[in-house]
């Protein structure tokens, strides 16, 4: 008997000290990006809920998170240079609360009547796809099905708006980096959550490709 009562107080003890553990690096993570944001005007905010659009309005651009349910798990909001944003922490629990699997996200918007479009920097396993016909994302465009992995309905569309500086800008991201445009929303997004200084190279990569995209803002798509 007093073995056993023994091993449920140690198993008692550890799940204490993990959540106790849990709780001071959540608050230690949010002290770390209060400080990180400040200094940029940003503001986070309270509770579990985006500041102006719902996450699944949001976030359904995302091909991985098509038809699943979303949960932004907190947000935040800002302006950079004359581009406001909304940055979003979304975490999908594909097994209930066994599994968590993270996305963050900053988003913008763009007219609505451009058609969507998912493009990343092309991987091996792209390559790999592409060799054997198999890989989808292609826009006829030798330079840029090279180096992009896109997908888009209409592909005269796509070939317009990755002009070379667009393209320049993309390549120059974290190669985990993805982008999302679909019902006036331009995400640029990354798996996994990030650490503060992490969000602001987000930020930074949404906001220089926010500003490459200018000139297909001033032509009416056909």
């Amino acid at each position: 008997m007093l073995p056993t009562l023994i091993v449920a107080a140690s198993l008692g003890g550890i799940v204490a000290l993990c959540l106790v553990f849990g709780r001071w690096a959540g608050h230690r993570y949010s002290r770390k990006l209060d400080a990180a944001f400040a200094p940029r005007g940003i503001v986070r905010a309270t509770g579990n809920r985006a500041l102006h659009t719902s996450g699944a309005e949001v976030l359904r651009p995302l091909p991985e998170l098509a038809n699943r349910p979303l949960g932004v798990a907190w947000s935040f909001r800002g302006e950079q240079a004359g581009y406001a944003f909304e940055g979003l922490a979304h975490v999908y629990k594909p097994m209930g609360h066994r599994v968590s699997i993270v996305h963050s996200v900053i988003v913008l918007e763009v007219p609505k009547v451009w058609p969507a479009i998912d493009a990343a920097l092309e991987s091996s396993v792209d390559r790999v796809a592409q060799r054997l016909g198999t890989d989808p994302a292609r826009i006829d465009d030798a330079a840029i099905d090279r180096a992009l992995r896109v997908r888009c309905g209409d592909r005269a569309f796509a070939r317009g708006l990755l002009s070379p500086e667009v393209q320049q800008v993309v390549k120059s991201w974290n190669p985990l980096t993805q982008l999302s445009i679909a019902a006036g929303h331009l995400c640029v997004s990354r798996p996994g959550g990030l650490a503060a200084g992490a969000w602001l190279d987000l930020i930074d990569e949404a906001i220089r490709l926010r500003g490459s995209l200018q000139p297909a803002f001033e032509t009416p798509s056909s």
